[in-house]
C-alpha cells in the first residue's frame, strides 16, 4: 500500500469510527446507521451517558499513529488534497470529537490483518492525531483569526496532549491583532438616483421609448419592494409570485434603447444594494449589537456570562459550501432566472464583462513604488488596502452574476443522457466564454496579480454546468489553474504564509472541491506540456502579490468558509463546560413554535418611500420641503396659542364652573369626593375634543399654504407629480410637529391649572 492510499484508508477509518456523529456535512457516516429506536433503545437514549475524557496515557498504537501523522503531513505539504479548508475542518473534527464510555467497547474485536485495525477507534487516538497535525502545520495555524486562536489556546485537549503547542498558540493569540469586522451599518433600501446625463429624453430615439423606460423603471422598483416586503413569508416563491411582472418588464417587444437602459439600471441597482455585503444584517441586528455594547461597558461580568451562554459563530454551510447568492443577491438571481430573456441577458453580460475588465486592470503601480521606497505612510497603506478590498469584492460580485448568465442556458434539474451530453460538449467546443479566462490567468501570473484575478475567476467558474469541465478549452483552463495552485502553495510554504497567497490557494481549493467538477478531477494527472515553462511567476516585492494588500478581513470576506473551524471549536468549548456527562434528548421541532415573521409597519414603508423620493431628486428639494413644513407648523402653533387655545381653556373653565354650580354643597365630604372624580373626567373629555378640533383645523391651514409655497420656491421645470408628492410629504412632516406640540401642551394638567388659577 502506497503512502497516499494508507492515509486515505486510515482517515476513512477515523471518519467511520468516532462514536459521536461527525459535524461536517460531507464527512458524516454514523448518521447513516441511525434507525427508529425500539422501546429499550428509547429508554437508553433518555438516560445520562458519561462522556470520555481524552487522555494521552490512553492512546494506543502510538507508533502507527506517528507514521500516519508523517504521511498525512507529507500529503498536506505537497498539497495532494484538493481543498485545504476541508482538511483543516476534518482535523478540527478529530480534535473536538465526543465519545461515550459504552462506545469504547463496541466492535472491539479486530482481525489479524493490519489493514483491518481501526487506529481511530478511541477518542484518545483521534485527539492525539489531530494535535500532532496541528503542531506540524503551525505556520499555517497561526494565520487563523484571533477568536479561533483563542479557542485553540484555551482547548484543554491541546494543553494536555501538547504543552508546547499550547504555549505557541497562546503566544500567537497574544501577538494577533484584534481586528474588527468593518461591516457597513444598516441603511434603508435605496434605489439608484436618476442619471440626468444618460437617462434623459436625448438618450432615447423617441418619446414612446422614453416613457416606456420610465414605466419599466417604476415596475422594476415595484417588484423589488414587493420582494423585500414578502421574502420572509413561508412558501414565498419569486417565480410564482412575481414571474409575470418580471417578464412584462423585459418583454420581447422592448426596443434596443430600452434594453440598454434597463440592463444599466439593473447593474447599478445590483452594485448599490449588494456591494460588499457578505452577510445581510437587519435593523434589529444592529439595535441588539448596540445594546450588547452598552452592556459590555456597564457590566462586563454579565456580558461575559451572556457571551458564554448564547454566542454562536455564524456558519456559512460547512467547509465547502456550494456557490450561492446570499441576501439581496437572491432577488437579482431570481429576476434573471424568471425573466428568461436572452436579449436582456446578452446586454447585461456585455456590461458585466466590460466592468470586470476595467476593474481587473486597476493600477496600483504608483502606490507600489512609494511603498517599496519606504515613502508610504501607514495611512496611505491602509487606504491602498481599502481600495484593493473594494475592487476585489466588486469583482467577485460581478463575476458571480456573469457566471450565472453564461452557464444558465445549460443548467438542467434532471441529468441528460450520455450521448446528448457528448453532442452538447462538441457543439460548445467551438463557442467562447464572455471573457478569455485563460488569457487573464496568464496575465495575472506574469504581472504578479493572482490575488486580484483568481478570486473572481473562481466565483465565475463555480457556476459551471456539469458539461463545461469536459469542453477542451475549459479542461485546459482548469489544468492551468491546478498548476497555479501548485506553484502558489509551494511559494507559500517557502516564503512564509501571507494572506495574498493563502487567498489564492484557498479559493482554488474551494473551486476544485465543488460538485460541478467531475469526481476525481483534481487527482487526474496533468499532461506533460510546456505549460509549466510558460508560467513564469512574478512573486516579487514589486508585484501586487508581493505587497500586503490582502488583510485578514479581506481574506475572511472572500473565503468565509475558512472560519468554520471556529464554529466547531465554539461548540466544543460550550459543551465541555458541562463536566463529563450529557443528557441525550430527542428534540422535535414544529412550525407552530416558530416566531411569526417580523412585518414591516406602514410607517417604516412610508419612511423608506420618502427616502427614495428624495434620493431620486436634488438635495435642494429636501431642504425646501423641510423648510416649508417647519415654518408652516410654527405659524399654525402661533395661531393656536393666540386664538384656539385661549378659547378652549375658557370653555373648560365655563364647563367646570357650571358643574360646580349644579352641586348642592361643596363642603360635604361626599360632594368633594364627587367633584374630585368628575372634574378631571370633564377636563379629559374637553381636552380630547379640543385636540380633534385642532388637528382638523391644521389640515385646512397647512395644505393650502404648503402647496402655494412649494410652487413658488421650487423650479418651474419640476413635473406636477413631483410637486404633489413633495406637498404631501411636507404636510405629513408639519402634521407630525403639530401633533407633538398638541399632545405636550393641550393636557388635562394644563386645563386644571388654568381652571383653579381662575
Amino acid at each position: 500500500m502506497n503512502h497516499t492510499a494508507s492515509v486515505s484508508y486510515s482517515c476513512s477509518q477515523a471518519q467511520h469510527s468516532i462514536v459521536t456523529p461527525v459535524k461536517g456535512p460531507s464527512r458524516s457516516s454514523v448518521l447513516d446507521r441511525v434507525g427508529t429506536p425500539d422501546k429499550a433503545g428509547l429508554e437508553k437514549s433518555l438516560s445520562i451517558i458519561k462522556l470520555v475524557h481524552a487522555c494521552p496515557e490512553e492512546v494506543t498504537h502510538q507508533a502507527s499513529l506517528d507514521l500516519l501523522v508523517q504521511l498525512y503531513s507529507a500529503c498536506l505539504d505537497a498539497h495532494l488534497f484538493p481543498n485545504l479548508t476541508t482538511e483543516l475542518y476534518f482535523i478540527t473534527q478529530l480534535l473536538t470529537v465526543q465519545g461515550s464510555e459504552e462506545s469504547e467497547f463496541e466492535d472491539g474485536s479486530v482481525s489479524g490483518d493490519i489493514e483491518d485495525i481501526n487506529y481511530f477507534k478511541t477518542v484518545h487516538n483521534a485527539v492525539y492525531f489531530a494535535v500532532r497535525i496541528l503542531d506540524g502545520q503551525f505556520p499555517l495555524v497561526r494565520q487563523l483569526d484571533r477568536p479561533t486562536l483563542r479557542l485553540l489556546s484555551e482547548n484543554e485537549r491541546v494543553a494536555e496532549f501538547s504543552p508546547d503547542l499550547h504555549t505557541k498558540l497562546k503566544n500567537a493569540f497574544e501577538a494577533a491583532i484584534d481586528r474588527r469586522n468593518s461591516s457597513t451599518p444598516f441603511t434603508p433600501f435605496r434605489s439608484v438616483s436618476f442619471q440626468a446625463d444618460t437617462d434623459n429624453r436625448k438618450n432615447f430615439p423617441s418619446d414612446r421609448t422614453f416613457h416606456l423606460f420610465k414605466k419599466q423603471r417604476d415596475r422594476f422598483y415595484e417588484v423589488l419592494r414587493e420582494w423585500e416586503a414578502k421574502k420572509q413569508t413561508p412558501g414565498w416563491n419569486t417565480e410564482l409570485r412575481l414571474g409575470d411582472k418580471i417578464r412584462g418588464i423585459v418583454g420581447n417587444k422592448t426596443e434596443l434603447a430600452n434594453h440598454l437602459h434597463l440592463s444599466r439600471l439593473f447593474l447599478s441597482q445590483l452594485i448599490t444594494t449588494c456591494k460588499g455585503a457578505q452577510r445581510q444584517w437587519t435593523k434589529g441586528d444592529y439595535e441588539n449589537i448596540s445594546s450588547l455594547m452598552e452592556l459590555r461597558k456597564m457590566n462586563p461580568d454579565k456580558y461575559l456570562k451572556l457571551q458564554d451562554r448564547f454566542i454562536r459563530p455564524f456558519s456559512c454551510g460547512g467547509p465547502c459550501p456550494p456557490a450561492s447568492f446570499p441576501g439581496h443577491q437572491q432577488f437579482f438571481h431570481d429576476f434573471i432566472v424568471a425573466a428568461a430573456s436572452p436579449v436582456f441577458n446578452q446586454h447585461l453580460s456585455n456590461l458585466l464583462s466590460s466592468r470586470i475588465a476595467e476593474l481587473n486592470d486597476t493600477d496600483f503601480g504608483d502606490a507600489h513604488t512609494a511603498f517599496n521606497k519606504h515613502q508610504m505612510t501607514a495611512e496611505d497603506h491602509e487606504s491602498e488596502c481599502e481600495a484593493f478590498a473594494n475592487t476585489l469584492l466588486m469583482l467577485q460580485l460581478l463575476a458571480r452574476f456573469l457566471g450565472l448568465i453564461a452557464f444558465l442556458p445549460y443548467q438542467s434539474p434532471d441529468p441528460l443522457p450520455q450521448n446528448l451530453l457528448q453532442d452538447l460538449a462538441v457543439v460548445r467546443s467551438s463557442m467562447s466564454l464572455p471573457l478569455d479566462l485563460q488569457k487573464y490567468a496568464e496575465d495575472a501570473v506574469k504581472r504578479g496579480r493572482l490575488a486580484l484575478t483568481i478570486p473572481w475567476m473562481v466565483e465565475f467558474l463555480a457556476l459551471m454546468d456539469p458539461v463545461a469541465p469536459n469542453i477542451d478549452f475549459m479542461r485546459s483552463l482548469l489544468q492551468q489553474l491546478r498548476r497555479i495552485l501548485n506553484h502558489s502553495w509551494h511559494h507559500l510554504k517557502v516564503s512564509g504564509f501571507s494572506y495574498s497567497g493563502l487567498l489564492v490557494v484557498t479559493s482554488l481549493g474551494w473551486l476544485f472541491d465543488q460538485p460541478c467538477l467531475p469526481e476525481g478531477h483534481f487527482f487526474a494527472e496533468l499532461p506533460s506540456t510546456n505549460k509549466d515553462a510558460q508560467l513564469s511567476f512574478a512573486f516579487s516585492s514589486d508585484s501586487l502579490d508581493g505587497l500586503s494588500l490582502v488583510t485578514q478581513e479581506v481574506f475572511y470576506s472572500c473565503c468565509p468558509y475558512f472560519g468554520e473551524m471556529r464554529y466547531l471549536l465554539t461548540e466544543f468549548s460550550l459543551g465541555s463546560r458541562s463536566k463529563t456527562t450529557v443528557r441525550k434528548l430527542n428534540l422535535v421541532t414544529s412550525d407552530n413554535f416558530l416566531p411569526p415573521p417580523v412585518k414591516e409597519t406602514k410607517k417604516d414603508v412610508q419612511m423608506e418611500l420618502q427616502e427614495n423620493f428624495f434620493h431620486l431628486h436634488p438635495a435642494s428639494l429636501r431642504r425646501t420641503v423641510e423648510f416649508v413644513s417647519e415654518r408652516t407648523a410654527s405659524n399654525f402653533i402661533k395661531y393656536l396659542r393666540a386664538n384656539s387655545l385661549p378659547d378652549s381653556l375658557a370653555a373648560c373653565v365655563k364647563e367646570i364652573g357650571d358643574l360646580l354650580t349644579r352641586m348642592p354643597s361643596v363642603h360635604s365630604s361626599r360632594a368633594k369626593e364627587k367633584a374630585q372624580q368628575e372634574i378631571p373626567l370633564k377636563a379629559q373629555n374637553l381636552c380630547t375634543g379640543q385636540r380633534k378640533k385642532m388637528l382638523e383645523a391644521q389640515k385646512e391651514f397647512c395644505y393650502g399654504r404648503i402647496a402655494e409655497s412649494l410652487k413658488l420656491l421650487l423650479p418651474e421645470d419640476h413635473p406636477e407629480s413631483v410637486i404633489v408628492t413633495a406637498t404631501a410629504i411636507a404636510c405629513r412632516i408639519a402634521k407630525t410637529k403639530i401633533q407633538n406640540w398638541i399632545h405636550k401642551n393641550v393636557t388635562v394638567g394644563t386645563a386644571l391649572n388654568f381652571v383653579f388659577f381662575y
